[in-house]
């Protein structure tokens, strides 16, 4: 990868959902957590469900634009926009 970061060798989506899954479980305040459970379901084409939870994201912290940001994206990828 050129991004620099140490990806594990292997590593699936599966995988990345079951830790993300965790994540909110170990911290359901964090709104970190929620925002990757739901870009992860973005990426399986679950949209309702990526909307679910990058909405929940940006519940627990509506001051960080990232949430909204990433809400924002939820909905124009699902196709709801005006």
């Amino acid at each position: 990868a050129t991004d620099r970061y140490a990806y594990p060798a292997g590593a699936t989506i599966e995988q990345a959902m079951s830790l993300a899954r965790r994540a909110v479980q170990m911290g359901p305040t964090s709104p970190y957590a929620h925002r990757a459970y739901g870009y992860l379901n973005s990426r399986l084409g679950n949209s309702e469900e990526s909307i679910r939870w990058m909405r929940k994201a940006y519940e627990l912290n509506p001051y960080d634009l990232s949430m909204a940001a990433a809400y924002a994206y939820g909905l124009i990828f699902a196709g709801r926009y005006r």
